[in-house]
């Protein structure tokens, strides 16, 4: 008896001791680095974005240029920074290291886009990351969260997956408890870059990621701030551009028991508990990968026409973007549409950026990749004997958790619809080649359907029964912008001085109606539930309206 238990006691220790050494390893493998990024003339570098080579460990460099990472003895660090040439680095064990970056000379010539106004890289304070339109159109992602990701030092994106599934932008250094995404301006425009957006449009993505940048937004910008330029057309003949991509995606699938190998240690588990076996049917292998998932396929076509004379311009793009999910009952479609034009005559520039989208979402509810391993390869798809006809289980012959994917896809059912316009026109006078005053007026209104279908039958085991029910929900939002800037901009001798004041006037409304009813008719003829809210009994309708108003005035001033 005392020989057992000590067995017993060694199997469950030398687990727990060969995950210990693992860890000691893993430990002894990864040390911390430290040191100090500087210039050419060796002064200190701020907010220099550092990232161990083919992982997503980074961090920034602080105000004086020192940094602390954690990384492998053998890896290679990239560091890089705006207006200077990214370096790899071979960590070779080294616990401390002193960067010296090379300015590069014709980057920081460039222009970024900043809050209202511009500035060159080399005039550049704050901490600020830009991604180029090269970068994300390599890439087939339904938003633009998702085409930052791995793009920007500091910034990380959480959430999506699903066809259609919103993913949400986190800012390192400014997340705060209400978990929003940072605040969107696109072509100037306060808004949101949603997955009615098509990415293909992007130009350049400025990423503001420090209190003194986002400051001119005031509190709005507390998650930070992604400014989005989209393409103009450029001087010069017709341009047509024509990209379609396509790929197909596949989830990883485990080698499950059959139904055989599955009796005999159920079995064997019930046996050795003292508990009568289960009456499990071996006619029924059901492999519960094959139910809930297939073969995705993501498609992204686009076009678009550009070009413009001396003192015009103009851009024309159409997107069809399809994602056809991994998992049964989960797809997304847009269509988008754009057309940016541009003039100058004289003191006087006038243009608009103009964009309308349609989106569909078919969502499924519950978690399937976690269901079909709780499923059981003795339980059928279908069984007559169950509400809704689909297998699910029974006490005392199959006991589970889990839920019959295909139940649930075909008996709750969830559809969502976006139809969305949104643009701006602007004019701007410039008297003098210092001086540039812009009025700037935009529009954007969002049409949302949602629309829930929960027909008769269960998906579970042991659940209650639910009569039938259509849920619909219909949306409307309008946001209304009015800007007034002024902007001045003028070099004394060495010293270069730069003003902006201006004001923002931002109007918004939002009304929702819904309504539900429950024991629905079916047409005799096909079966098929009447899934309109003028049939069926207990009715319940409801609705809001909110209205907003926002009013700021602002002003900076730099000099250098």
């Amino acid at each position: 008896m005392k020989k057992t238990k000590r067995k017993r006691c060694i199997f469950r220790v030398l687990p727990l001791l060969f995950f210990f050494i693992l860890q000691i390893t893993f430990a002894q493998n990864s040390i911390p680095i430290s040191g100090t990024v500087t210039s050419e003339e060796g002064a200190p570098i701020p907010f220099v974005n550092i990232v161990v080579k083919g992982s997503p460990v980074g961090t920034v460099a602080d105000i004086d240029g020192n940094f602390t990472i954690t990384a492998a003895s053998d890896a290679i660090l990239v560091f890089s920074y705006i207006g200077y040439d990214t370096q790899e680095i071979q960590v070779n064990g080294q616990g401390t290291m002193n960067i010296e970056l090379q300015e590069n000379v014709s980057a920081l010539d460039e222009i970024v886009v900043v809050g209202y106004g511009t500035q060159q890289k080399k005039d550049l304070t704050s901490a600020i990351s830009v991604v180029k339109s090269d970068q994300i159109q390599k890439r087939q992602t339904t938003t633009v969260a998702e085409s930052l990701q791995g793009l920007a030092t500091g910034v990380s994106v959480r959430g999506g997956g699903r066809p259609g599934q919103e993913a949400r932008i986190e800012i390192r250094g400014l997340k705060n408890l209400s978990t929003s995404n940072p605040l969107y301006v696109i072509d100037g425009l306060i808004t949101t870059a949603n997955r009615d957006f098509n990415p293909n449009d992007i130009e350049s993505i400025q990423i503001l990621k420090d209190a003194a940048a986002a400051a001119i937004y005031g509190s709005r910008a507390a998650n930070g701030v992604v400014i989005i330029t989209t393409k103009k057309g450029k001087s010069g003949p017709l341009e047509i551009n024509v990209s379609s991509k396509s790929s197909f995606t596949t989830l990883p699938r485990y080698d499950l028991t059959e139904t055989p190998e599955f009796a005999r240690l159920n079995n064997m588990a019930y046996d050795n508990a003292g508990i009568e076996r289960q009456n499990l049917n071996l006619d029924i292998n059901t492999d519960w990968q094959d139910v809930a998932f297939r073969t995705g396929f993501i498609q992204d076509h686009n076009v678009s026409f550009s070009g413009g004379g001396e003192n015009s311009s103009y851009f024309v793009s159409g997107n069809y973007f399809g994602n056809k999910g991994t998992v049964i009952s989960t797809d997304f479609d847009r269509i988008s549409f754009r057309v940016n034009t541009s003039g100058t005559k004289g003191i006087f520039s006038i243009g608009e950026n103009l964009a309308i989208s349609n989106s569909k979402t078919d969502e499924m509810s519950g978690n399937p990749i976690i269901d079909v391993y709780r499923l059981l390869p003795t339980i059928p798809v279908y069984n007559e004997d169950n509400p809704g006809g689909y297998g699910y289980g029974q006490q005392g012959v199959a006991n589970t958790f889990g839920t019959n994917p295909l139940a649930i896809a075909d008996l709750f059912d969830t559809n969502n619809e976006n139809s969305r316009i949104r643009g701006n026109v602007f004019a701007e006078l410039k008297p003098f080649p210092f001086l540039k005053y812009r009025l700037n007026f935009g529009y954007e209104t969002s049409f949302d359907s949602f629309k829930q279908l929960r027909k008769e039958g269960s998906w579970t085991l042991n659940q209650p029964f639910e009569q039938s029910f259509t849920n619909q929900n219909k949306a409307q939002s309008q946001t209304q912008i009015v800007e007034n800037t002024l902007n001045f901009d003028k070099e004394f001798g060495k010293h270069d001085v730069s003003l902006l004041v201006g004001t923002t006037y931002q109007k918004n409304d939002y009304e929702q109606i819904n309504g539900i009813k429950r024991n629905l008719l079916i047409n005799p003829n096909t079966g098929e539930y009447f899934d309109v809210l003028d049939l069926g009994d207990q009715p319940q309708v409801g609705g809001f309206k909110t209205e907003s108003t926002l009013l700021s005035y602002l002003s900076r001033l730099e000099y250098n």
